[in-house]
């Protein structure tokens, strides 16, 4: 088992393709006046220590960042303070020249436990959407492909729900065996008889209506995608839109993206079937 993704583990964990080389994108991430235009209000730079500023209409808010560790088109990775005074976190961001642009990965950890930290990790993880949407906006969308696949079936929202998060539910379909953390941030993964090791993070979990995984299968080196499952009740059936995308371009690439294709096209009817079943699942 990858250690990275052990139970209890929280992450938060984006990737995503921008229309700009690995130059350019490193410069937005770590150049006070790029920052600017997709982070914070304002940055300043002295030394190892990156400022951070956002003015709002009652107050302004100012976060100190260290600079752990920089490399040019690479890598930069910050250590700031989160919401409770005392408790760092680590920000890495990697960059990857893909076909099409650059590959970021970014990821978060340090988080600690309990419901104060569940509300703050959700603040932090829709922080990092809007910025990272901003950061697309300003830079361009990269070449990047996605898998959609649609299926409805005769059950309420809730019920499929249950089969994508319950770990028993998802024993009996998706893998032999599977963990996961129902939360915000928290880790999953899953195996199952042929050598596999699915792993990744919650980035949103909405009862009965969405489901926002990262995504990394195979125990690939490539960098992660994301699955994104829509639940649409009415009149009882459910329609499952099911959308995983990220998924950049050469032979490595063109493989997974052909597993998955075929993979998810025969989860779909091994969901359904796990639903219909009048095994001890039925709910």
């Amino acid at each position: 088992m990858n250690n990275r993704y052990e139970a209890g583990t929280r992450v938060i964990e984006r990737s995503l393709v921008l229309a700009a080389t690995t130059n350019e994108v490193y410069m937005m991430l770590s150049q006070p006046s790029e920052i600017a235009r997709w982070f914070s209000h304002r940055a300043s730079r002295a030394g190892d220590v990156l400022t951070l500023v956002w003015e709002f209409p009652q107050r302004t808010v100012q976060i100190p960042c260290l600079v752990v560790e920089e490399n040019p088109g690479y890598d930069l990775v910050l250590r700031w303070e989160s919401e409770f005074a005392g408790h760092d976190t680590v920000v890495h961001f990697s960059l990857q020249s893909e076909a099409g642009g650059t590959r970021l990965v970014l990821t978060e950890t340090g988080f600690g436990d309990g419901p104060d930290w569940d509300r703050a990790i959700a603040r932090q993880s829709d922080g990092w959407d809007e910025a990272l949407d901003t950061l697309q906006h300003v830079t361009g969308r990269g070449k990047a492909r996605s898998i959609i696949k649609e299926t409805v079936v005769p059950y309420p929202a809730k019920r499929v729900y249950r089969a994508f998060t319950e770990v028993q539910q998802l024993r009996r379909w998706l893998a032999r065996d599977a963990f996961l953390d129902p939360r915000q941030g928290g880790s999953y993964w899953l195996r199952d008889d042929f050598p596999t090791d699915g792993t990744g993070y919650v980035v949103e979990l909405v009862p009965g209506r969405r489901i926002r995984l990262s995504w990394r299968w195979y125990l690939t080196d490539l960098p992660p995608t994301s699955v994104r499952i829509e639940l649409k009740e009415t009149n009882g059936e459910t329609r499952v839109n099911l959308e995983h995308d990220g998924f950049g371009h050469g032979p490595e690439w063109d493989q997974e993206y052909q597993e998955h294709e075929e993979g998810w096209s025969n989860l779909m009817g091994f969901l359904w079937n796990h639903l219909y079943s009048d095994e001890p699942s039925k709910v």
